[in-house]
């Protein structure tokens, strides 16, 4: 194998795994979101509308996991508060942190 077809090979599999990390981050929103209000729902019995211009979701310690704010934009956080990941909903990006909490890779690129 030369070093093209390496090269080639090597962009295929980058491509590959951005494609999954955003499938997976997907559906771990739509778990998040379904199963806030589900429990929402199931606390109250009668729960048919959420409205709130921010939404926190935090541990068991009270350290905040997660924010959804009135921008659409999901940010998701490790257990020491940096931030990892950032869904931006209304212009179709993804943005992932490293573990300092810098800013490290965009979905789809510029």
């Amino acid at each position: 194998m030369n070093i093209d077809e390496r090269f080639e090979k090597l962009e295929r599999d980058n491509k590959r795994l951005k494609r999954y990390v955003a499938v997976s981050i997907s559906i771990a929103l739509a778990a998040l979101i379904g199963g806030t209000v589900l429990g929402v729902h199931a606390a109250s019995g009668t729960f048919h509308i959420l409205t709130a211009n921010t939404i926190y979701i935090k541990d068991n310690s009270g350290k905040r996991r997660a924010k959804l704010d009135r921008k659409g934009i999901l940010r998701l956080y490790d257990s020491s508060g940096k931030r990892r990941v950032a869904l931006d909903g209304t212009n179709g990006r993804l943005r992932l942190y490293d573990l300092s909490g810098k800013y490290r890779q965009l979905l789809p690129p510029k």
